[in-house]
């Protein structure tokens, strides 16, 4: 195979990280500022040019529009364009009193499956204290879940509702998340999430595996270790579910 042959596979990966690294910038700032000047995405795209002129990259706009379906598949976040900034209107919003009660629970199942993606990526099974710090998993869901520049007071109290160290919260008491509690060096409570017995049993780790891939853009080798413990837990699904001890639902 020539160089020449190389040259369009390497551009094409370029390109996919860079489209990757713009999609992450556009959730970290829309997070927290709701919007995003163009001038600053045109200066990040000619500064990533500018560093080896022999990679192809697709025009700024193509890009974005990419990124767009991905904020809406993902995210069920519309992206708002215009040539002086990008904003959004978060979908999953709290829904108003009139709305139906499927409404409520195609929002519930999007925060929960942001939440258990978050908690099995996120986990680290070697480490001493593997499950996930309950303040990280709620500033994850807090930029998932805000509908402006940071999130509300409103939507505050909507997600610890769902999801907080006590067995009243809706996803707690319902087994889909589990709490621990442990004491730091200055003798402060610390809360931990992992997920319940409802989740281990019923939700197919691969599936949240490779939709944290797609969001993200990840690699396969930057997962190794997620892969392998989402193929084990599944494989253990299967068994259960053969021998009749647990259901196995796929989500």
């Amino acid at each position: 195979m020539s160089d020449r042959d190389d040259e369009p596979a390497q551009g094409s990966r370029e390109d996919s990280r860079f489209t990757a690294e713009i999609y992450l910038y556009l959730l970290q700032e829309l997070g927290k500022r709701g919007f995003v000047k163009m001038a600053d995405l045109r200066k990040i795209y000619a500064t990533e040019k500018s560093k080896d002129g022999s990679l192809y990259f697709r025009p700024l706009k193509e890009i974005i529009k990419d990124v767009e379906v991905r904020f809406w598949y993902f995210l069920k976040w519309k992206l708002s364009v215009n040539e002086d900034k990008i904003c959004f209107v978060n979908m999953l919003k709290p829904p108003p009193n009139e709305q139906k009660i499927s409404n409520e629970n195609h929002r519930l199942n999007g925060i929960l499956k942001a939440a258990l993606m978050y908690l099995f990526v996120a986990k680290t099974p070697n480490a001493k204290d593997p499950d996930v710090l309950a303040d990280d998993l709620m500033q994850f869901l807090e930029i998932v879940c805000s509908s402006g520049d940071k999130i509300t007071e409103v939507e505050s109290g909507y997600l610890k509702k769902l999801i907080a160290p006590n067995n009243k919260a809706h996803f707690v008491k319902n087994g889909w998340i589990s709490f621990s509690k442990s004491r730091n060096e200055n003798d402060e409570e610390i809360f931990r999430y992992d997920w319940g017995p409802n989740a281990k049993q019923n939700v197919d780790p691969m599936k949240l595996v490779e939709l944290f891939q797609a969001t993200t853009n990840s690699s396969t080798s930057c997962l190794t270790e997620q892969v392998k413990r989402a193929m084990d837990m599944k494989e253990h699904q299967i068994k259960m579910a053969k021998t009749g001890l647990a259901p196995f639902i796929k989500k």
